[in-house]
């Protein structure tokens, strides 16, 4: 008897364990940008500036699904920006390791060869 009850305490303890290191966890996923929602593909198109994308990955966080774009711009420079499961840009952050792009709605955070943004003028 006290097997069986140390093995069903085993068995759930193991059950919530791993369901929440589940809920907690990224999955990474390389997709192919034809494959993707036209919605999507739309602001891809619209946000890599005469580039040409290099890697579109759909990464699930925490229960959220969205598009991680890289490319190179016109200029050859090498860029990411990420786009929410509706299609909506999401602009980057220098946390993320991601660099904005030039069209985007965002301060500028640096550059690929890791310049520091000017200081704010107070």
């Amino acid at each position: 008897m006290k097997r069986s009850i140390a093995a069903m305490t085993v068995a759930v303890g193991l059950a919530l364990g791993s369901s929440a290191f589940a809920a907690g966890s990224t999955q990474t996923e390389k997709v192919k940008l034809e494959e993707l929602p036209q919605n999507i593909q739309t602001t891809i198109n619209q946000h890599i500036e005469g580039g040409k994308v290099k890697k579109v990955e759909r990464v699930t966080e925490s229960g959220q699904t969205f598009y991680e774009v890289s490319f190179k711009n016109s200029a050859g420079d090498k860029q990411q920006f990420r786009v929410d499961s509706n299609g909506q840009y999401q602009p980057s952050t220098e946390k993320e390791g991601m660099q904005p792009n030039s069209q985007s709605q965002t301060t500028p955070v640096g550059n690929s060869r890791g310049q520091q943004p000017p200081e704010p003028q107070r």
